[in-house]
């Protein structure tokens, strides 16, 4: 029952041990990558700005959404 290293597994029996921690370590490196996005899943958002009003008229403007009339008759109302 006993091979020439003094264990009973026979030959091939080594590799199991190392294999097992292997794979448990990359196992515990999945569940630490999930818990850590499932944590950080809502903070990933950027905060968007509003801007002053001025600033949304400069960009309705720039965009093409209002006339040029329109864009000094409420500029001079913002002033």
């Amino acid at each position: 029952m006993m091979n020439d290293w003094g264990m009973g597994w026979g030959g091939g029996g080594m590799w199991v041990g190392p294999l097992f921690w292997i794979g448990l370590l990359v196992i515990g490196v999945i569940i630490a990558i999930s818990v850590s996005r499932r944590l950080n899943s809502g903070r990933d958002v950027p905060a968007t700005r509003l801007g002053t009003p001025r600033e949304i008229l400069d960009e309705r403007f720039a965009k093409g959404e209002i006339e040029r009339e329109e864009y000094e008759a409420r500029r001079k109302a913002l002033a």
